[in-house]
């Protein structure tokens, strides 16, 4: 018979099934995962990671020259790889007068962040029992992360956070159960595990480079210096193939090209690194507690931190270290850029996307029937409304109105410190608003560019977009956007029916999953 552990696990995996396949938009929100699709293009037909000549917009900071006057983008080669089987199928299944392949591996790809964020939920499951915290608790804060977190619409974004944050949580985890191996009958086994952590850390540089911030958390874990060598030798596999990534790119091992594409787009920065201690306190502030890029707004359970008991940190001092330290690691380092908060144009503070598995790990469990374990669930409730908002809801909708009516307030910071502003303060009519559009007969359209993606640019103004578009007008899941597409009726019916299984598998899993959690 499977183990109890074993069977949680096999509900969990058919949540994280069903969840990417009943919440994925479909699309990405953003020109940089189109970028990345791009170069996965470039890579399938050429060989090369070189961006084709129009492709991308030098003044979004992200694209940078080397000596030949070749054109790469700045991001690491990870993701790339990963969109490069989607950009192979899509070349197959495109036909002539259809989508362009480009638009076919969006679609592919789009389903990846979703569910690469809900086999996060289940590695923070993993950290949690890894430290110390009972199972039926583990099972509730995998949950709460994967449904009470502004990493679940992020994730629908096309950044590389997501797998940021899972690699930096899965090589914690690892490093927390070494220190749990016997160093005498299980020695050999505990060595491995700190090298396999940091080959684990190695891999999420390769997804975005700033993973290296939580290499302090991991050596406060490792101890010793035995164990903190074993590391950076499992580390130095990826940091390798980054430094061969960028030889390539730009003739430089630490080349990544940011700073000239920061100056690009940027020329007047005062500071040439993009970075000055003079910010790290008030966008510090900005990056937890304003209207529009608060972590604390975005994410309401994270609140439930400060409920927690001084017993509580004294008795787990060491893992409340390494998490305080990553935390404020990533959060300093931000802070000090100019740009803080990662374009108006995202959803939440996405630079602190790998932070939140972490702190999740640290939520207390009070008896729900106490004062704390009320406020907890009022918490809880409120978290979870605000991501299926946001899931529901395409948020450039709300940006792009206030850009026609307000175009300044992008200008001078008002998007991100006034409330009536906030991509939270709209949610409710723009939910309202589709939900009416339900009832109209008037037709959409995708406004997709003909040929390969150059840039965000539509065929359009922004009026058109937000009156006629499918993006702004019909509720963002795949299988909602494709009743609106040119595509048969029998296409239309399937995707509906595999969306709507996919979502009632998923809250049926989830609904199991705090039942287990009650009995155990």
């Amino acid at each position: 018979m499977p183990s109890t552990r074993w069977k949680i696990l096999s509900i969990a995996l058919i949540a994280v099934l069903a969840g990417t396949f009943g919440l994925s938009s479909g699309h990405f929100e953003n020109p940089d995962a189109h970028l990345r699709l791009s170069q996965a293009f470039s890579l399938v037909n050429d060989g090369s990671f070189q961006l084709a000549n129009g492709v991308g917009n030098p003044q979004h900071g992200n694209i940078a020259f080397n000596e030949k006057g070749e054109r790469y983008s700045v991001y690491g080669l990870a993701q790339i790889i990963l969109f490069t089987p989607a950009a192979m199928v899509a070349q197959k299944l495109a036909c002539p007068g259809g989508l362009h392949p480009h638009y076919i591996a969006e679609l592919i790809s789009s389903f990846l962040g979703v569910a690469i964020h809900f086999l996060t939920g289940i590695g923070v499951f993993g950290a949690a029992t890894a430290i110390g915290r009972p199972r039926g608790e583990a099972i509730i804060l995998g949950l709460l992360f994967s449904l009470c977190t502004f990493n679940l619409p992020s994730s629908r974004d096309g950044y590389e956070h997501p797998y940021e944050a899972l690699l930096i949580l899965m090589s914690y985890t690892t490093a927390w159960l070494a220190e749990k191996c016997s160093s005498t009958t299980q020695g050999k086994k505990r060595r491995y595990n700190y090298v396999f952590a940091g080959i684990l850390l190695g891999l999420g540089v390769l997804f975005r480079p700033t993973a290296i911030l939580a290499l302090p958390g991991l050596f406060i874990i490792c101890r010793k210096w035995r164990n903190i060598i074993g590391s950076t030798f499992g580390l130095a596999f990826g940091i390798s193939i980054l430094g061969i990534y960028n030889q390539l790119r730009f003739g430089s091992l630490i080349e990544t090209g940011y700073l000239q594409a920061w100056l690009t787009a940027n020329p007047e920065l005062t500071s040439a690194s993009g970075f000055s201690a003079a910010r790290i306190l008030p966008q510090t502030i900005a990056l937890w507690a304003s209207p529009g890029k608060g972590l604390l707004l975005f994410s309401p359970i994270l609140l439930s931190l400060f409920m927690i008991r001084p017993s509580v940190w004294e008795r787990k001092s060491r893992i409340v270290t390494v998490i305080l330290t990553t935390t404020t690691i990533y959060t300093f380092f931000y802070a000090a850029n100019f740009s803080w908060h990662g374009s108006a144009w995202c959803w939440g503070p996405r630079y602190l996307v790998p932070i939140i598995p972490l702190l999740i790990l640290l939520i207390p469990m009070p008896t729900w029937s106490s004062l704390l374990g009320r406020a907890t669930l009022a918490l809880v409730f409120v978290s979870a409304s605000i991501q299926a908002g946001a899931v529901l809801v395409n948020y450039k909708r709300h940006l792009l109105q206030t850009l026609l009516a307000d175009p300044e307030a992008f200008e001078d910071g008002r998007i991100f410190f006034d409330l009536s502003l906030s991509p939270l303060a709209s949610i409710p009519a723009n939910l309202l608003y589709l939900v009416q559009r339900l009832k109209s007969s008037d037709l959409f359209f995708s406004f997709i560019s003909p040929g390969p993606w150059k840039n965000e640019a539509r065929p359009v103004d922004i009026k058109t977009m937000l009156d006629a578009s499918i993006d702004l007008n019909a509720f963002d899941l795949w299988w909602v956007r494709i009743l609106y597409f040119p595509f048969s009726d029998t296409i239309k019916l399937v995707g509906l029916l595999v969306g709507l299984v996919a979502l009632t598998c998923f809250i049926y899993a989830a609904r199991v999953l705090m039942v287990r959690a009650a009995r155990t």
